[in-house]
């Protein structure tokens, strides 16, 4: 996972899969495909949320959606 401060983007990759966020978008690029998401991206606390189905629908097991988080503390 990589933290760009300069875009507020978060990009990261499992295998084959590379999913890029943006914080304050409704964006999320998965494998350079546009997928809107249902709400924006948020930066609380110094941590990431987006919502689970954005990472769950490409089968990812839950151990790797752990490891997607960033956390900037």
């Amino acid at each position: 996972m990589n933290w760009h401060s300069d875009s507020q983007t978060i990009t990261v990759e499992k295998g084959s899969t590379t999913v890029e966020l943006t914080i304050g978008s409704k964006v999320a690029k998965i494998n350079k495909k546009i997928n809107e998401l249902p709400v924006k991206v948020r930066l609380v606390d110094n941590c990431t949320y987006i919502p689970l189905r954005v990472i769950s629908v490409k089968h990812l097991d839950i151990k790797s959606i752990q490891r997607w988080y960033y956390n900037g503390r």
